[in-house]
């Protein structure tokens, strides 16, 4: 996983959100947070004062994404 990175991005059609923190030592900018690979239609987005594990450094943050992106 840490060798390589997704590339099908582009083919996804369904409401996307694709978040990473800005401290994410598991997925660091920019190797890994490259939004040009994702569909057009979704949402790329940086949350600051977060590592890797969104749902424990800024769970309400990450619960928003949620609710926005399947609402």
């Amino acid at each position: 996983m840490v060798t390589d990175r997704f590339r099908e991005g582009t083919r996804i059609r369904i409401p996307t959100t694709v978040a990473y923190g800005d401290d994410d030592k598991v997925f660091p900018a920019p190797t890994y947070q490259d939004p040009s690979e994702l569909p057009a239609q979704a949402r790329f987005e940086v949350v600051a004062d977060c590592g890797h594990a969104m749902t424990w450094d800024q769970p309400e943050t990450c619960l928003g994404f949620i609710r926005d992106t399947t609402s």
